[in-house]
């Protein structure tokens, strides 16, 4: 129509950016550039594909809410014991953090990294004090 009035008609500007010229007509290959990889360490990875990945961020942290609240049971044969050194500890597992917020960082670890480490501190005779989760070095 638009030729009979007497209008211009144009090529497309992505008419020769198919595989072939005129095989693909509407199809173009756009580069965006090289490929942008994090270094390989721990530091690295988490910074990039989690504090800086708001849905990556919210994922492991609800994943690591719901594990944390979980109840823990200290089971010996077939019954459940009511009290337990590991359940004391583990309900106040250090100074600066109650049960659940050790474990959702626990669980956050787990996911993030594929493992968690704590260390143990022990009082004389073997009885457990506390709990401290450690750095992540690398």
């Amino acid at each position: 129509m638009r030729h009979r009035l007497g209008g211009e008609q144009k090529e497309s500007a992505v008419s020769g950016l198919g595989h072939a010229k005129g095989r693909y007509p509407g199809a173009a290959l756009l580069s965006m550039g090289s490929a942008n990889w994090s270094a390989r360490s721990y530091q690295a990875l988490v910074q990039n594909g989690f504090r800086d990945n708001v849905v990556a961020n919210r994922a492991v942290r609800l994943v690591a809410e719901c594990a944390a609240s979980v109840p823990i049971h200290v089971m010996r044969a077939d019954h459940r014991v009511a009290a337990h050194p590991l359940l004391d500890v583990l309900a106040s597992p250090n100074p600066m953090q109650d049960g659940a917020s050790f474990l959702e960082q626990v669980y956050a670890w787990l996911l993030l990294a594929g493992n968690a480490i704590s260390s143990v501190w022990m009082l004389l005779r073997g009885v457990w004090q506390s709990f401290m989760p450690c750095a992540r070095n690398g």
